[in-house]
């Protein structure tokens, strides 16, 4: 429960040591999350889930959960808050499945940055798509989407970067095992929100940050299928 914690990076370094995360992307209100009616609802659904498999019985209640949240910050919103929530799987396979298709889709954008007209289809979608944390970090689905509004299918370097952000948008949200499982946002400064953003700063970082980025799972190369 913190700003910004909804990231393709965080999700890869908490992969596998449970099974889903709630979070946002942008902005997190304090006092937001019912912690104590989100434990209550937990137990409730699992005692009377009795003959049901536990995990069977989770899954079904995500929304829920998330809705409890999603509602409970109403005030917020009414005050003129923005901001976005969304459960994510940590599931390690269908983490694997997003960077191997984050890679890809980072390989064919290098290719077309040597095309003036692609260059330019690539810069209007990154101003285009949803930011957070001043524009560093930008939500993946919304980018790839607005690239895609870009991208012409009679030039080859640009049909190969929309087919890459249309397998990306199929790993995070429309496949029948997303990454994203449910979310929702409230306010004008989130309404672009998918519910996974990824490090995407206007200007090359400095070399601390580098480093630091380098070190995340995210960019680890895990059997070859790794990002780059």
């Amino acid at each position: 429960h913190s700003c910004s914690m909804n990231s393709v990076e965080l999700i890869n370094d908490l992969a596998g040591s449970a099974r889903y995360m709630m979070g946002t992307q942008g902005s997190a209100t304090p006092g937001s999350w019912p912690y104590r009616q989100l434990l209550k609802k937990i137990f409730n659904v699992l005692e009377s889930s009795k003959n049901v498999e536990p995990n069977e019985a989770f899954d079904k209640m995500l929304p829920s959960l998330q809705s409890l949240s999603f509602y409970n910050a109403e005030d917020f919103w009414l005050a003129g808050y923005s901001s976005d929530l969304a459960i994510c799987s940590l599931d390690p396979n269908r983490v694997n499945l997003v960077n191997l298709r984050v890679r890809q889709l980072a390989r064919v954008l290098k290719a077309g940055l040597d095309d003036r007209v692609t260059r330019d289809a690539i810069q209007l979608a990154h101003l285009k798509s949803q930011s957070y944390w001043a524009e560093n970090y930008t939500d993946l689905y919304d980018f790839c989407s607005c690239l895609e509004e870009q991208c012409r299918d009679d030039v080859p370097a640009q049909f190969a970067i929309k087919s890459a952000c249309a397998d990306v948008k199929d790993a995070l949200r429309d496949s029948s095992a997303p990454l994203v499982l449910c979310s929702d946002y409230y306010g004008p400064a989130y309404q672009f929100s998918y519910g996974a953003s990824i490090y995407f700063p206007w200007r090359s970082p400095d070399a601390l940050t580098s480093v630091t980025y380098q070190g995340y799972r995210f960019n680890e190369v895990r059997n070859g299928n790794g990002p780059s």
